[in-house]
């Protein structure tokens, strides 16, 4: 006949103290995608609004093109602005940035996502001052 054993239950105990342990590097790896993913919509707005306005206008460059469409994209892609985009243009430069909101599911992690573009502005150069 078997002895009773005093490992009854460890299972059970083992499994509740792992537990919270799972479901918070769960919820750590949810975390880390959504930083990625806000950083990747951030980076690629910022991106495209700097080449839409350094594209020549009459102005040579235009901030407000760029900030519609840092916009345009964000709002495309599924993204929520913390601050709505910004330009502006600087020794023959534009320079966007973009902040991105970022999904909470850990506390402690960065809840924005800031990245700046610069693209030099395009100049028309007729045939004479070449």
């Amino acid at each position: 006949m078997p002895h009773p054993t005093r490992d009854r239950g460890d299972i059970t105990i083992q499994t509740l103290l792992a537990m919270p342990v799972l479901m918070l590097l769960l919820c750590f790896g949810v975390q880390v995608a959504a930083l990625v993913h806000a950083s990747s919509v951030a980076s690629l707005a910022a991106d495209k609004g700097a080449v839409s306005g350094a594209a020549y206008s009459t102005n040579g460059g235009s901030p407000t093109s760029a900030v519609a469409e840092a916009s345009r994209v964000v709002l495309e892609i599924g993204g929520h602005f913390e601050v709505a985009p910004s330009a502006w243009i600087e020794n023959g430069q534009i320079f966007v940035t973009v902040e991105v909101a970022v999904p909470r599911a850990v506390p402690f992690m960065p809840h924005v996502v800031r990245r700046t573009a610069v693209a030099p502005v395009e100049v028309f150069l007729s045939e004479d001052s070449r």
